[in-house]
């Protein structure tokens, strides 16, 4: 186990400068450590700012202050792998599912013979045996959403960061790959940072959650989830333990969500 956090946002602040002109500060001053093997869930409001952080960590935004470390030292994609789960189907449509899934490991230079070896390897093990020379188009959603996972997590990854991945799924496939992300978690020993607006999917899938403030984002509040429970959501959901920490969670959220509602409606 390390001795410092795999990853490590330090003084985190970020503005940028809408269309009519006017600066927004999107996020100020957060600072944020994950430590090796933890599930760390963010929760925030929609245009809160959370995504933006993700960007900042991932190395797809420079910050207006403030900077990001991976393993102790300042984030290098050759030394400190960052597999980055958006949303979007990244998946690119003239390719077979086997090469997309290597295409992290061709740029890396492996050969064609060793990326496809550890390719199979988590093809087989994640559930896609049979679809590898499939293309996207060929593909469930859900299916989609495993290979994009499945191609962060062949290239050993320092940490795996996902934005809201699920959200545009239905809700049986979504709970599928939720228990499929906990068993990667649990049998790979992956750290994660999962950012999330849906309460029970965090409490659900983290060791730990994180909520931010409204735009702009800060740290209001952070717990530990260190319960324990078998099953799906919909298994675990009306557990006491489950039912009070949603509580606390919606407690702090609660004056965020009335400001994010706010922004929509003026």
């Amino acid at each position: 186990m390390k001795e410092y956090p795999v990853l490590s946002a330090k003084n985190i602040s970020h503005t940028y400068e809408s269309k009519d002109g006017q600066r927004i500060k999107a996020i100020e001053k957060i600072d944020l450590n994950v430590m090796e093997g933890e599930f760390v869930a963010v929760i925030g409001t929609s245009g809160g700012g959370k995504s933006t952080l993700l960007k900042i960590i991932s190395g797809l935004m420079e910050p207006t202050t403030g900077e990001v470390e991976i393993n102790g030292g300042p984030v290098d994609f050759q030394k400190n792998r960052i597999g980055y789960i958006s949303q979007s189907d990244t998946l690119l449509p003239w390719r077979n599912i086997l090469d997309n899934v290597s295409i992290g490991l061709e740029m890396q230079g492996f050969n064609k013979a060793e990326r496809y070896e550890r390719s199979k390897e988590f093809i087989d093990k994640f559930g896609l045996s049979g679809f590898e020379y499939k293309y996207p188009k060929e593909l469930s959603g859900g299916m989609s959403k495993r290979a994009l996972i499945i191609r962060a997590l062949v290239m050993k990854p320092s940490i795996i960061i996902m934005d809201e991945p699920f959200g545009p799924l239905d809700v049986f496939t979504r709970e599928v790959l939720q228990q499929e992300v906990l068993k990667i978690w649990k049998e790979e020993k992956t750290t994660f940072l999962y950012v999330t607006h849906d309460i029970m999917e965090a409490i659900y899938l983290a060791s730990r959650i994180v909520v931010l403030t409204h735009r702009p984002a800060r740290i209001k509040a952070e717990f530990d989830v260190d319960f324990s429970l078998e099953g799906s959501i919909e298994d675990i959901q009306y557990h006491p333990e489950v039912i009070e920490i949603q509580k606390e969670i919606w407690n702090v959220m609660r004056e965020e969500v009335a400001r994010s509602r706010q922004d929509i409606g003026g």
